[in-house]
């Protein structure tokens, strides 16, 4: 049983490390609201828009107006593909990184499991009715608390 209290402070020790380094992303940390991000993205919208109708104005009187037209267009375009690349590297570096502490915390896990098991192993293997019984108890015992 002291390796179980060993592999106890093992893991404390693990999660207070990713907790500090800041690897586990916490609910407790400010967010904007739902409200500020649609009239952030509004503003940056109508920036935007302004924007390419200025481009458009500079544009006429040194192109025909099909010329300017084209040319803010594709602007428009290619204003709409850095964003759009941008938006996708940063969901990749996410979805990496989230990978990243998915696979840690399986290993965590595994390494626990193999650590129980090696020490659980033989008592349950001498004794399969009680640990049976044992395990059945703590199953109803953990039920009666959730529910």
């Amino acid at each position: 049983m002291a390796s179980i209290a060993s592999l106890a402070t093992m893991l404390e020790l693990a999660v207070v490390d990713k907790l500090i380094r800041g690897d586990i992303p916490l609910e407790g940390t400010p967010k904007p609201g739902p409200g500020f991000i649609a009239l952030s993205s509004f503003l940056v919208c109508l920036g935007l828009g302004f924007f390419i109708y200025a481009a458009h104005l500079w544009m006429q009187p040194r192109y025909s107006p099909e010329m300017a037209a084209l040319l803010t267009a594709a602007l428009s375009l290619w204003l709409a593909v850095m964003v759009l690349a941008v938006a996708y590297i940063g969901m990749g570096y996410r979805r990496k990184r989230l990978k990243m502490l998915g696979n840690s915390i399986v290993k965590n896990i595994q390494d626990a499991f193999e650590a129980v098991d090696a020490d659980l192993r033989d008592p349950v293997g001498e004794h399969p009715r009680t640990a049976l019984l044992l395990a059945s108890l703590a199953g109803f015992v953990v039920g009666e608390k959730i529910t």
